[in-house]
């Protein structure tokens, strides 16, 4: 799958959702765990698209 930051941001917010949803401390952990490695894929989806658009500046000859 593409790099999404919107997309993985999205999962982690329904992660936090059903973090709260629930009343048993074990799946509110899982939910908070999992919520959190979808937060640091979006950070890195984000720096992937930073550092493409660098290098696309980078690469594109001066007029």
């Amino acid at each position: 799958m593409a790099e999404n930051p919107a997309f993985y941001r999205d999962r982690a917010r329904e992660q936090r959702d059903a973090a709260e949803a629930t009343t048993l401390a074990n799946v509110r952990n899982r939910c908070l765990s999992a919520a959190e490695s979808w937060e640091r894929m979006a950070e890195r989806g984000e720096g992937i698209g930073r550092r493409q658009a660098e290098r696309l500046v980078a690469a594109t000859p001066a007029e």
